[in-house]
């Protein structure tokens, strides 16, 4: 059976692989296609149907996504095309080849309909153009393809190898590691983790489960950066100061709600077909920690 990662070069799809090539199972069972962002142009929907008919995958993890919140600010019309259109292209060649797609998508499809807790079933309603291209994807894989889908929405994504610190968890990581006197962080906005281990663990179960068709795959409880920062500090030992700052302060640029907390609430169900350990937020960026395999931060090089 041949799968199709898409993004394999990117956070997630990094991951992923690293994970998948730990899983004999995984490895001896399956063909893995990983094309370059050149071979599987998210801008290109003509070489995407090509390279889907050529390369013909019954399983498509569906990673890849620009993410660019100044490019989503002043070119709307790229996103819609790659996060969008691009995941409708994969919808319809699912639905003509009997294929299934697994999507990730992002705990900012909400916002529209403002609610402490957000559970799988709520109506998404997008504020900024990123999450919007994101919700229309969820939306074509619903309409065109409704029992050959997965969609998984994620939190701020949290990398577990050495080499793959993601994003926000990379500039804590490295910030932290100058050991200045002060770091300011927002403290005024709450979102899930995700780790990319039990994302990787999720799929893995996801590829023999046939009736799985949307989860929040999140950490118990939301973080601020803020939260997320002082924990890393903590864990080692940092006598760095974290100051909170407001989110107005920082000047973001996307306007996505300052609260947003998702309950995985199918995922732990005691009838789910998956289930995995679920744990605080807190002990999963502690995981993530101990995964650097450190004493002190200043092991980490540039």
């Amino acid at each position: 059976m041949k799968i199709l990662l898409t993004g394999a070069s990117g956070n997630l799809g990094m991951a992923l692989l690293a994970y998948f090539q730990t899983q004999k199972t995984i490895t001896n069972h399956y063909e893995w296609l990983t094309p370059s962002s050149s071979e599987f142009d998210l801008l290109n929907i003509e070489q995407i149907k090509q390279y889907l008919q050529i390369n013909q995958p019954e399983i498509i993890i569906h990673c890849a996504a620009l993410t660019d919140g100044k490019l989503a600010k002043t070119n709307p019309e790229i996103f819609i095309q790659a996060n969008s259109y691009a995941t409708k292209n994969i919808a319809e060649y699912c639905a003509n080849a009997g294929a299934r797609c697994i999507f990730i998508s992002t705990q900012s499809v909400f916002g529209q309909y403002p609610k402490d807790i957000y559970y799988e079933g709520d109506k998404i309603g997008a504020l900024d153009n990123y999450s919007l291209s994101k919700q229309r994807g969820e939306e074509y894989l619903q309409q065109i393809i409704p029992n050959q889908h997965v969609i998984i929405r994620l939190g701020r994504l949290m990398g577990y190898y050495p080499h793959q610190r993601v994003k926000f968890f990379q500039y804590a990581i490295d910030a932290l590691r100058q050991n200045p006197p002060t770091i300011e962080a927002v403290a005024d906005e709450y979102e899930n983790i995700s780790s990319a281990v039990h994302v990787a663990k999720f799929i893995e179960r996801a590829l023999t489960h046939q009736d799985i068709k949307l989860y929040h795959l999140v950490s118990k409880g939301g973080a601020s950066r803020y939260d997320i920062m002082k924990k890393i500090a903590d864990y080692f030992q940092v006598t760095t100061e974290i100051i909170p700052i407001s989110l107005q302060k920082m000047q973001k640029l996307n306007n996505v709600p300052n609260r947003v907390n998702l309950l995985d609430s199918r995922y732990h169900q005691a009838d789910s077909p998956i289930i995995l350990p679920h744990q605080p937020w807190q002990d999963d960026v502690g995981d993530y920690c101990q995964s650097l395999n450190l004493s002190n931060l200043t092991q980490i090089t540039k």
